[in-house]
């Protein structure tokens, strides 16, 4: 309302970039927290003796964090079964999370990470 009728474009701007610097910085924070969170994990994977295929499922996990069994079937050309074993043993793990409570077409999600990108934004972190 001030810019309208008294033209105080700096108390505007002021406040633009100052939500412009807060959405970076809690961006930034938020990525690294992703970036330690998939590499602890990740080392977890390893030092468990998972299968080559489990990284695999797990590295698709990073890259997209809900995914189903058919998706990843088509993806890394594997069996159902076998991709089905994959996600038993990350759920073992406690890295994701079957989501959809059915039987079928089940539906899985790597909690951790959604946690971090669904973050309440008012809330300050660090």
């Amino acid at each position: 309302m001030d810019i309208r009728k008294h033209g105080d474009w700096e108390a505007w701007i002021k406040f633009f970039l100052r939500a412009v610097f807060e959405s970076a910085d809690m961006s930034a924070q938020s990525a690294a927290e992703i970036h330690q969170l998939i590499m602890a994990d990740r080392s977890r994977v390893q030092s468990n003796d998972a299968s080559p295929l489990t990284v695999q499922v797990y590295d698709h996990f990073c890259r997209d964090p809900i995914l189903t069994n058919p998706i990843l079937v088509t993806r890394l050309e594997s069996s159902k079964p076998t991709i089905q074993r994959a996600l038993e043993r990350l759920q073992k793990f406690g890295i994701i999370q079957e989501i959809s409570g059915k039987q079928r077409r089940r539906r899985y999600a790597y909690q951790a990470y959604l946690s971090i990108l669904t973050r309440d934004t008012t809330t300050k972190i660090g």
